[in-house]
Parts: C-alpha cells; structure tokens; sequence
C-alpha cells in the first residue's frame, strides 16, 4: 500500500527538506579521554591525564565493557537556547551503540 502511494519518496524528500535546518550552527568537541571500569568516575577533580585519548573515528572498547568518557568543552557565548549535543558514539546502521548516561 505504501508503495502505491509513494510514502517512502515523500518522507525522503521531507528530511532533505529539513535536514539542514536541523544543525545550523555547530562546534567539534574536543576528543574524549577514556577509562575502564564499572566505577563512575564523573567528579569534577578527578584526574584523567594518564588516560588514553579517543581519537574521533577510532575503535575503543570491548563488548559488555564498563567506561567512563571525559572531555571539556563550552557553548559559545553567542549561541541561543536551544542547544543540543550530539555524540556520535557507536554504529547506529548495526545498532551497535553504548548504552549511557
């Protein structure tokens, strides 16, 4: 029924449509310092400086593995509200992705 009706072209056509309002604006994170274990280390003072730095694009981790990702970074001052971050953590066309928090 939905190929009769060509749903599937609309709706592609539709997110052509807004996919480039959807970031206007953007600003790279710097990379991510990372730390196995199932011990959530996410205090403020907590040094991370001997931790192995995660180069974007790169493999980390092992199946079922516990972590902790650390980096910086801050909203540009003439950014307006709303705001969203986006980490590209994983593989969503095999959905292989961490679950976090």
């Amino acid at each position: 029924m939905h190929r009769i009706r060509l749903t599937e072209p609309k709706i592609a056509r539709r997110l052509a449509l807004v996919e480039t309002l959807v970031y206007r604006r953007h600003q790279p994170l710097p990379p991510f310092r990372f730390h196995a274990g199932d011990e959530p280390l996410v205090a403020p003072d907590v040094d991370d400086g001997d931790w192995p730095v995660i180069e974007p694009g790169s493999c980390w981790g092992e199946l079922s593995q516990d972590f902790t990702l650390r980096t910086t970074f801050a909203v540009p001052g003439d950014w307006q509200a709303p705001v969203a971050l986006f980490l590209p953590i994983g593989d969503a066309h095999r959905f292989v992705l961490p679950e976090a928090l």
